[in-house]
């Protein structure tokens, strides 16, 4: 697609270094599917509830604009290959304070620019990937929030990092998370581990 760079239909054979530990047992530095290290993860992490599409948390959400949403899931690229079921939906808790956050991909509006490719009309549109706080009262404050543009399908997605170790490509070091994370994927382009150590979220690039 347009300003995809070097992304191909080859997307889907590509690896990336995700450097987990789970279960006791390293795959640091070892070279993973993303598609089949988020399947099995985001299993997991699905299994104990998936967040709270709430109202609470899609009054947060509408912040970022009138028609702001997550994105639904058959609406990621086929750049993407096979996705999870959290691709655009990670509840876990982030800070340790025993409640369940949300990272979310969300679409928050078309800029109304087309273009051709491939025979087809590509819309692009204004991406945000956001993070959310769940607090005692039941509502969501953001914490969090990178922006990006894309077209549509949008070729990125997201899914959750469990405990562990994760591998610094810039630094060539494991870094320690102690609460769960959140690894935000542009397809064919680059990943990294999004987590939280006390009120800061930090970031560990995977990939590029």
């Amino acid at each position: 697609m347009p300003g995809k760079g070097l992304c191909s239909q080859a997307t889907n054979a590509l690896h990336y270094t995700l450097g987990v530990t789970i279960a006791g047992m390293s795959a640091s530095r070892t070279l993973i599917s993303i598609a089949v290290a988020f399947g099995a993860l985001g299993a997991s992490f699905y299994s104990h509830g998936q967040a709270s599409s709430s109202a609470a948390l899609a009054q947060a959400i509408g912040k970022l604009g009138a028609g702001a949403a997550i994105v639904p899931v058959n609406e990621i690229g086929k750049e993407c290959g096979p996705v999870p079921k959290t691709a655009s939906l990670v509840s876990v808790d982030l800070n340790g304070d025993g409640l369940t956050d949300a990272a979310t991909l969300v679409k928050i509006r078309e800029t109304g620019k087309v273009v051709p490719w491939n025979g087809a009309q590509l819309r692009e549109a204004e991406f945000a990937f956001a993070i959310y706080l769940a607090q005692k009262d039941g509502t969501f404050v953001r914490t969090f929030i990178k922006r990006f543009l894309d077209y549509m399908p949008v070729d990125s997605f997201i899914g959750p990092v469990p405990t562990g170790t994760v591998h610094n490509r810039e630094t060539n070091r494991d870094v320690t998370i102690a609460h769960p994370g959140v690894m935000l994927v542009h397809c064919g382009k680059s990943a990294a581990a999004y987590y939280m150590s006390g009120n800061r979220v930090h970031i560990i690039p995977t990939a590029d």
